[in-house]
Order: structure tokens, then sequence, then C-alpha cells
């Protein structure tokens, strides 16, 4: 008789006590006790984990020196999330949760027509928004989709109307186009400033 084996299902938690916070991964596969057993991720700083249900949110910024140095970028937009304030975009009046999330320049991708904007998390780099609005992570960042998602969650409209992924990469996009726009008109000399001369 052969019995059917289940592979473990890993929940993705954010545990830890005090300013001590790991990552790590609720196993669908119970303990003795009928609960979940955590397993110890990038840190290995804990081997039992603290009690803890998946999906339970976080209170404490992550401050452990491994997670930091293994997945700065996940942990800083962790942590942006956790103590940043609501901020109103100045061009396009997009309410978004914390202003980490940026766009740092839009180039032509050669041979295609379309174009590719640089998607920063303050001084990270993590990947490009295309000309069809849609989310390329580069290779290294573990910030993805369900990243954005939770992100887009927080933000809204000028008018309160919710959004999605897609109407807040094309607001970022369109912040720093007008910002762009707004920066080279500063440059550009005041025409109707000139002094007219007698003759």
């Amino acid at each position: 008789m052969t019995f059917p084996i289940r592979p473990a299902q890993l929940a993705p938690v954010r545990v830890g006590r005090g300013t001590a916070v790991h990552l790590g991964s609720l196993s669908s596969i119970m303990g003795p006790d009928r609960s979940p057993r955590y397993v110890a991720a990038w840190c290995g700083a804990s081997g039992t984990g603290d009690n803890v249900r998946v999906g339970e949110p976080l209170t404490e910024p992550i401050t452990c020196r491994t997670c930091l140095r293994v997945q700065p970028r996940l942990i800083e937009l962790i942590n942006a999330s956790l103590t940043g304030e609501p901020t109103t975009l100045p061009h396009t009046s997009m309410v978004v949760p914390h202003a980490k999330l940026h766009v740092s320049d839009i180039r032509r991708v050669p041979g295609t027509g379309g174009t590719r904007a640089r998607l920063m998390l303050g001084e990270h780099f993590i990947g490009y928004i295309t000309s069809t609005v849609r989310f390329q992570p580069i290779r290294g960042t573990s910030i993805g989709t369900a990243d954005l998602d939770r992100y887009a969650d927080g933000c809204r409209t000028a008018n309160g109307r919710p959004v999605d992924v897609s109407d807040v990469l094309s607001a970022l996009v369109r912040e720093h186009q007008i910002a762009q726009r707004h920066a080279a008109a500063a440059t550009q000399p005041d025409h109707n400033d000139r002094v007219t001369q007698p003759h």
C-alpha cells in the first residue's frame, strides 16, 4: 500500500519580537500541536519562529541586518509601507501610501518604437514600466506584481476613487514626464521679461 505524499505549501510571513524581525514561511504540514511549522528563511536567526498566523500584519520595521543585506529592496518596501505617510503626488494628485516608488528616467527601446521607464524604490532600481504599462522586474529583485498590488490597494485618485496597478504605474510615469517638462521650462529664458529699450 502506498500513501500519497502531499507537498508542503509555504506561506510567507514576517515575524519577530521588538524591532528584530525576520522573514520566513509557515508550512502547511502541521506540528504535533496542529500548528503550522515555521521555516526560517534568509537570516536563519530563529529555528522555531514566533507564534504567528498566516497573514498576520507586521507592525514593526524590519531591522535584521542579515535580512536587510540579502533583500534590501523588499525590506525597504515593507518598511516604507509601515513607516511612510500618505502623500499626494504633485502633478497627478494621486494619493499614495509613500513616495518611495518613483520613475527616474524614460528611454526609447531601439527597434520597437516603444519606451520603458526605470522604476525605482528609493535609490534601488527594481524594474521597468513598459509602454503597455506593465511592470518588468529586474533579475535579483524579489519585488513583484503582488507587492505592487498591495501598494496600489493603498492608492486613491484625487477624488478618492480606488485604482489598480496600471493606474499607479501610469501616474508615476506622468509624474516624471511633467516634472521633466517643468524643469526644462525653468531653464528657458522668459522672453516676456525682456525690457524694451527706447530708441
